[in-house]
């Protein structure tokens, strides 16, 4: 409670602060901060708006990626999936090597089916952040890298893949799945329930 009472009243003095000066890109930003802090989504939007507008001016290109990773999970959360993948290339535009807007970014693309263009994030994600990842999320990627090539029409190099994949990951749950796909979409029957009954 008194967290609330402390960003409440933090919002009505930078709300005042940035009446005075509304042009001051500092002021707005920790105001959208609380804003967003407090939930208050529609009213954060409008002022991160402004912010990315300021740092897009100075080319401020690290603050204006986190500010359009902030817009694009904004709108995310207001139901609004397109726009959020606009916000998210911004952000990528920004700074092509900021971790939690590629990984924004690689979901709302999968999402969007646009395969082609999730597939360069993802292996933007590998080649830029490999070394921070898990290993259970490095195979994770790489078996979405995998489906990325079979959906694009090249199920042969997707089933290689899988196939390194499983030589090191036998139990991998994705992987299995999509090579039990691949089997049967060739009407392998055998081999496809192969692959499930390793599921269990």
């Amino acid at each position: 409670i008194e967290q609330q009472q402390d960003d409440a009243a933090g919002i009505r003095a930078f709300q005042k602060a940035h009446d005075l000066a509304p042009n001051d890109a500092g002021i707005a930003g920790q105001l959208a901060e609380l804003l967003f802090r407090n939930e208050m989504l529609e009213e954060a939007k409008e002022i991160y708006h402004r912010v990315a507008g300021a740092l897009a001016a100075r080319q401020d290109a690290k603050a204006l990626c986190q500010t359009s990773y902030r817009l694009a999970y904004i709108e995310e959360k207001l139901g609004n999936a397109a726009v959020a993948l606009e916000h998210y290339r911004q952000a990528f535009a920004a700074d092509p090597t900021y971790l939690p807007a590629l990984e924004g970014l690689a979901t709302a693309l999968l999402r969007a089916e646009a395969w082609d263009e999730a597939q360069r994030v993802l292996q933007a994600i590998l080649v830029h952040h490999r070394d921070r990842l898990t290993e259970s999320e490095v195979v994770d990627l790489e078996a979405q890298l995998a489906e990325m090539d079979v959906r694009q029409g090249d199920p042969e190099k997707g089933r290689a893949q899988l196939e390194r994949i499983l030589a090191a990951h036998p139990s991998h749950p994705a992987c299995l799945r999509q090579m039990a796909g691949l089997e049967e979409a060739l009407q392998r029957w055998e081999r496809a329930y192969g692959f499930l009954c390793r599921l269990a």
